[in-house]
C-alpha cells in the first residue's frame, strides 16, 4: 500500500513538473535565408498561394509554450520575421531597430502563461494557437523604406485563422526617421485633388476585380493602409472589407506614379525618391 501511494505521489510529481516545463515560455532568435511563404499554416490544398517576395535574409523571433507529441498536446506559438534592411544611410537601421522592438513588445503582450491563465487539461488537448508576423520589404533606399506587414493568427476559440495587412512607410526627414501617413506624401490643397485622382483609380480597379462590397464604401473618404512601391502606390484592403472570403483574400490596388506624381509634395523625401526613379 505504501509503495502504491509512493508511486502515485511520484507520478503526480512528474506530471506537475511536466506541466511546469510545458507552461514555461521558450524563445529563440535566429537568421534565416529563405523564400518566405505567405501562409505557413494553410493545408497543402490551399498553400499554392505563394508570396511574391524575393528570397532574402530575415531575422526570426520564435516564442513557444506548451507541448506537442505525435500530434497530441497544445502549443501557443508566436513567430515573427523581419528582413534585414541593408540600405545605405541610417534610415534602414533605425526602421529595423524600431520594428524589432515592436516585435518583442508584441510577443510579451500575446504570451500565454498556461499555469496562471488556463486550466492545463482544457488548454493542452485542443488545437494549437499561433500569432505570426511577417514583414515584406517593398522599397529600401536611404530616403524611403516601405514594408508590408502581414499578421496571421489562430486563437483558441476561432473557427478559422485570421489575417491583417498593414502598410509601414518610413522617410528620412531633417535627420530623423518618421513613419508617414498617406496625406504626408502629397501637396496640401483645399479640394485634395490627389485624393480624387487616387479614389477614382482605386474604384475603377476594384470594379475590374469585381469586389463584392465596393458600392457600400462609396464615395471613398480615405484609405487606411498603403505601401510605397517603385511601380506605384499600393492601397490595401483587409479580408472581408471590400470583397468576400476566404480569410486570406486581402485586396491590393496599385495606382501608378505617373498619375500621382504631379501631386507629390515638393522637396519631400518620397518626391525626391520618385524623381530619381524617373531618371533611371
Amino acid at each position: 500500500m505504501h509503495n502504491l501511494l509512493a508511486l502515485i505521489l511520484l507520478l503526480f510529481s512528474v506530471l506537475a513538473a511536466f506541466v511546469q516545463v510545458a507552461g514555461t515560455t521558450r524563445t529563440h532568435e535566429s537568421l534565416s535565408e529563405q523564400q518566405t511563404l505567405y501562409h505557413e499554416h494553410l493545408p497543402a490544398v490551399e498553400a499554392g498561394v505563394s508570396d511574391p517576395s524575393s528570397s532574402r535574409t530575415v531575422r526570426v523571433f520564435r516564442q513557444c509554450s506548451g507541448f506537442s507529441f505525435l500530434g497530441r498536446g497544445k502549443q501557443d506559438i508566436f513567430r515573427a520575421e523581419l528582413p534585414l534592411c541593408e540600405c545605405d544611410g541610417p534610415l534602414s537601421e533605425s526602421v529595423h531597430d524600431h520594428l524589432w522592438q515592436e516585435i518583442t513588445t508584441t510577443a510579451e503582450e500575446v504570451e500565454v502563461n498556461i499555469l496562471e491563465e488556463k486550466h492545463w487539461g482544457r488548454h493542452y488537448f485542443v488545437w494549437d494557437s499561433y500569432y505570426d508576423i511577417r514583414f515584406h520589404l517593398q522599397v529600401c533606399t536611404p530616403r524611403v523604406v516601405s514594408l508590408l506587414e502581414k499578421r496571421e493568427y489562430m486563437h483558441d476559440s476561432a473557427v478559422h485563422p485570421g489575417l491583417s495587412v498593414i502598410g509601414r512607410n518610413f522617410i528620412w526627414q531633417d535627420s530623423i526617421p518618421l513613419e508617414i501617413g498617406l496625406a504626408g506624401l502629397f501637396k496640401d490643397s483645399p479640394s485634395s485633388e490627389w485624393f480624387q485622382v487616387l479614389a477614382k483609380e482605386v474604384e475603377a480597379d476594384l470594379r475590374r476585380q469585381n469586389a463584392y462590397w465596393i458600392d457600400d464604401h462609396l464615395p471613398f473618404e480615405g484609405f487606411d493602409q498603403f505601401v510605397i512601391m517603385e511601380k506605384g502606390l499600393k492601397i490595401l484592403f483587409q479580408p472581408y472589407e471590400i470583397d468576400t472570403g476566404p480569410y486570406f483574400n486581402f485586396i491590393e490596388v496599385v495606382v501608378s506614379w505617373d498619375l500621382l506624381g504631379p501631386y507629390l509634395k515638393p522637396g519631400a523625401a518620397t518626391t525626391i525618391w520618385y524623381q530619381q526613379l524617373q531618371k533611371r
